[in-house]
């Protein structure tokens, strides 16, 4: 990785989300996201929405509540299986003068300092995936300014069936369909709203015509495409 970017350039980094149901393909375009050289999008982090409901309302991010804020962060469940650079986001958070630090950017130093298996250079660009997130997608768009929103669907039909096939999810085929289609309908209420930061990607595209799609989305990030990353033994 080239030399690490100030406080105000990580703050500033563009920021997007992958949006989509469990079993429909966010983990797989996790992976080859995080496989860009210029991207980093750290495992999965269903807490992260949580503590955006907790900390929204608070006005002024002096130095104890972003010290706070790091704590509850990294003893959020999943975070366990991150790896983090704590002693450079603490030493960073440290130059933060009392107010001036936003929720989302935050967020934004704690996701650049994510170690991803991946070799990186320049990082461009930072995201995030959880499918969680697909129910939150109204309150991610008014936390995370600007930010851009990959929205990933399966048919419901096999989304459905892929579901039930496994029993961490709800047993009622009913409540499944139902948060499908209210997640579909709240990202595209936004995406209409919107479009200019919304990408709507199908899971069987992702799957049946990787490159191109692959593509499709590097040009929506902005950043450089290249077939090879789509190799599997690509490191």
């Amino acid at each position: 990785m080239t030399q690490t970017p100030s406080l105000d350039q990580i703050r500033k980094l563009p920021f997007f989300f992958i949006l989509g149901r469990p079993r429909s393909g966010t983990t797989l375009l996790r992976t080859l996201l995080d496989a860009h050289p210029n991207i980093n999008i750290p495992l999965e982090n269903s807490g992260m929405i949580h503590l955006y409901f907790k900390y929204r309302r608070v006005g002024n991010w002096d130095r104890r509540i972003l010290h706070s804020f790091l704590d509850d962060f990294r003893n959020l469940h999943y975070i366990g299986s991150w790896n983090l650079d704590w002693d450079s986001i603490r030493a960073l958070s440290d130059q933060v003068p009392g107010g001036e630090l936003a929720f989302h950017e935050a967020i934004r130093v704690l996701y650049f300092h994510y170690l991803s298996e991946f070799s990186k250079e320049e990082i461009l660009c930072l995201g995030d995936k959880s499918p969680l997130n697909s129910l939150y997608s109204k309150d991610l768009y008014h936390a995370f300014p600007g930010a851009k929103y990959i929205h990933l669907v399966r048919d419901y039909r096999a989304n459905l069936a892929s579901m039930s096939k496994h029993d961490i999810f709800s047993p009622s085929s009913t409540v499944i369909l139902m948060q499908w289609k209210k997640s579909v309908t709240q990202i595209d209420r936004l995406a209409r709203e919107d479009p200019e930061h919304f990408l709507q990607v199908r899971y069987e595209d992702l799957v049946m015509d990787p490159v191109s799609t692959y593509e499709t989305i590097c040009y929506f990030l902005r950043v450089k495409f290249s077939a090879e990353l789509l190799d599997p033994k690509y490191r």
